[in-house]
């Protein structure tokens, strides 16, 4: 069964953002706790679980 382009999309998008987490949690690990970068690698690990969330209600919704 051929996927719909919206289903395309939505594999793709989540392969970039598993990307994007994978590497913002590869350095917030390297960064001791103190470290003032840490909050805006913690922002944009929450923005991308975010996105994932979105893209799964996305994928979840009945139509083409």
């Amino acid at each position: 069964m051929e996927r719909s382009k919206r289903d395309r999309i939505v594999h793709e998008l989540g392969n970039h953002l598993g990307i994007v987490l994978g590497f913002t949690e590869l350095v917030i690990d390297t960064l001791p706790e103190d470290d003032a970068r840490r909050a805006d690698l913690e922002e944009v690990r929450g923005a991308a679980k975010k996105a994932v969330a979105l893209l799964d209600d996305l994928s979840n919704t009945p139509g083409t």
